[in-house]
């Protein structure tokens, strides 16, 4: 395991170095040092860099080369004679091994991105200067990188062994991990390592200092630390605005604050924002870091589909998405309009489907309402908004609920011999409705992300058909024909969980995201997983007829076709002068059984023996128990033609 560095300039140097080697040192790891040249070229390259040729040279790698040196040297004049600040020294001192890589282009984050993988790093260290840089690729590796990253904001301080480390902590991953991290640090070198946690002002304060020490106690305790009131030490800050309280603390003589961030728009604030902007202004010497924890590979897969979906998809804007929220919220809603279109709309499903018209089908599709809770239930999913979620179950339940009772009674007041081919084929669903319903959910959402295509929406309506199963169900519920109800019903909840997963994803897509208090919601999680599975449930049934229909053709290949049925016959077809076999059809009867219909062109009525003729010839050689049965084609013979 390798920690790393990314430098670009030489204000960079002082701070990342100092923090990036102390850490590797802390923690037994080897350091790569990744020294960004911006010059314009084709392609990026990346040389090895050997630092002993930089020794006493100005720019970026001269003064890598220097820092490394110096941070060598204190570590080895520590080592030989340790101060009473080190809580542990070890009985030979680890001195990390130093890799200096130069990367040379325009384009940097995928060359580090592969960099890291190769070398297996567990650590990342990176800087950032430029207010409003959100295309930097230092914000691309922050957000991207697998392994635990830290982005530092550089202050003027020349830092030597750093002393003080701040840590704002609320009980968050991120600030969590950077306190296990900079721990490494305490056992080391000493370093005064402080978890910060900022309580609102109160008369009680010494009952607050406690309670703020207690949940900071906590807090340690679930990653296996404690605090020990001097290098680990908790502080506690009275503030009504957390930022400020932070601020205020920090001008305690830190080297470092570090606050745990996982987005982009955090990081922005932190580094950038007013309680940087306080720190320097009090305290210039002070460097800003903002940390994350390392990424599962899942996390790393959801970054990865964000950021191609931010550079493939346009992304909606803030009143997009307000706009977008409040349509599906309020056209969603249980109410008189909503009930009455639902009604209407089964009345002619229903109607249509009795009467096997097709375009009357399509007309109540079109009416039906049914299609905006469901999109809501995707965006709500998407948002991690649960009220949201149950104001669009209940419709959908409720919807359902209402479009059942009318088909059923138009079903049971209507006087039918059959159920018609419309209603037959809605009980009997494939595989491929699955898909229909998922790609309509993505159309259907993106037509609403996208306003100037709403045009499109009626179509897609189409496509979906969620109205005419539910009055399939009710038609075939008032006739008793229970095996229509269960294909409806399989087909009507397939297309409910695909077009909300569909629309998910292409919500996700536009730029839709759960606020990060919103994201770790376990219900919402849970939700994902049940519809996921209840997907992948459904597809047995829906798949029956597709095993049902490969197993016949694999069963049927390896009968003989019409050609090898003449062959293998052909003694019996000359026998009895049989002039043309023009066709044959085999039935599975189970238990090594097998029916075999055979048309011939005869001028006479077959007699049993062709039969019995027949049967023993294919018994034997299809090693099968075969039964016959001959379907005459008459022809009458030249004599007949001529009378």
């Amino acid at each position: 395991m390798s920690a790393a560095v990314v430098v670009e300039n030489t204000e960079e140097v002082k701070p990342l170095i100092a923090l990036s080697y102390q850490m590797a040192h802390a923690e037994g790891q080897d350091l790569i040092i990744i020294v960004i040249r911006r010059i314009k070229q084709d392609e990026t390259s990346v040389d090895e860099i050997n630092l002993a040729e930089y020794e006493g040279k100005a720019g970026v790698l001269g003064q890598v080369c220097e820092r490394i040196a110096r941070e060598q040297r204190r570590i080895l004049t520590h080592a030989a004679s340790p101060n009473e600040n080190f809580t542990e020294v070890p009985e030979a001192e680890f001195i990390p091994k130093i890799s200096c890589l130069q990367i040379s282009g325009e384009r940097y984050t995928k060359v580090v991105m592969k960099l890291l993988s190769s070398n297996k790093c567990g650590q990342l260290f990176l800087a950032k200067r430029a207010i409003g840089s959100t295309e930097h690729y230092t914000d691309k590796l922050f957000k991207l990188a697998p392994c635990s990253t830290t982005i530092v904001r550089p202050g003027k301080a020349d830092v030597g062994r750093i002393q003080k480390i701040l840590i704002p902590c609320s009980g968050g991953p991120h600030a969590l991990d950077a306190l296990k991290h900079s721990y490494s640090l305490v056992k080391s070198q000493g370093t005064h390592v402080h978890p910060l946690i900022v309580k609102p002002p109160s008369s009680q304060v010494d009952i607050m200092e406690e309670v703020g020490i207690y949940q900071l106690d906590k807090m340690l305790k679930s990653i296996g630390l404690e605090l020990d009131g001097h290098y680990l030490k908790g502080c506690v800050a009275h503030n009504k605005d957390v930022l400020k309280g932070i601020a205020e603390t920090a001008e305690d003589g830190y080297d470092f604050v570090v606050v745990g961030i996982s987005s982009g728009g955090s990081l922005q604030k932190t580094l950038f924002g007013d309680m940087a902007a306080k720190l320097i202004e009090t305290n210039k010497d002070i460097s800003v870091a903002a940390h994350r924890v390392a990424k599962d590979r899942f996390e790393r897969f959801k970054d990865r589909f964000e950021y191609y979906c931010n550079l493939a998809v346009p992304q909606l804007t803030r009143e997009g998405r307000i706009a977008l929220h409040e349509g599906l919220l309020m056209n969603s809603t249980w109410n008189f309009d909503f009930i009455s279109l639902m009604l209407l709309s089964t009345s002619i499903a229903a109607l249509g489907l009795i009467s096997n018209s097709v375009a009357v089908v399509i007309g109540a599709m079109l009416v039906a309402p049914l299609m905006t809770p469901i999109l809501a239930a995707g965006l709500a999913l998407v948002q991690g908004n649960i009220p949201m979620i149950i104001n669009a179950s209940r419709s959908i339940l409720f919807g359902f609920l209402a479009s059942l009772g009318i088909s059923f009674l138009i079903g049971l007041f209507t006087p039918m011999e059959h159920l018609t081919s419309e209603i037959l084929s809605r009980g009997t669903p494939r595989m491929a409705d699955l898909f229909i319903a998922f790609v309509s959910g993505i159309a259907a959402a993106h037509c609403m992300t996208r306003t100037h295509l709403s045009a499109a929406l009626p179509g897609v309506a189409i496509a979906s058909a969620l109205v005419p199963p539910i009055a399939s169900i009710g038609i075939a519920l008032s006739k008793g024909i229970s095996a229509t109800v269960q294909g409806a019903t399989v087909l009507f909840i397939t297309n409910v969980i695909c077009i909300v997963l569909g629309s998910a994803l292409t919500f996700y897509a536009a730029g839709i995201r759960a606020r990060p208090d919103q994201s770790k919601n376990r219900v919402v999680k849970r939700l994902y997983l049940i519809l996921i599975f209840c997907m992948t449930l459904l597809c047995i049934p829906l798949s029956s007829r597709l095993v049902k229909y490969g197993v016949k053709k694999f069963s049927d290949s390896s009968l003989p076709n019409r050609e090898e049925f003449i062959q293998m016959t052909q003694p019996t077809l000359d026998k009895y002068n049989i002039p043309k076999v023009s066709k044959i059809s085999y039935k599975n009867l189970g238990d090594n059984k097998l029916s075999v219909w055979v048309w011939v062109q005869v001028g006479h009525v077959p007699d049993r023996a062709i039969l019995d003729d027949m049967e023993a010839i294919l018994s034997k050689n299809l090693k099968r128990e075969v039964s016959v049965s001959i379907w005459p084609e008459f022809v009458m013979s030249n004599h007949e033609v001529d009378d």
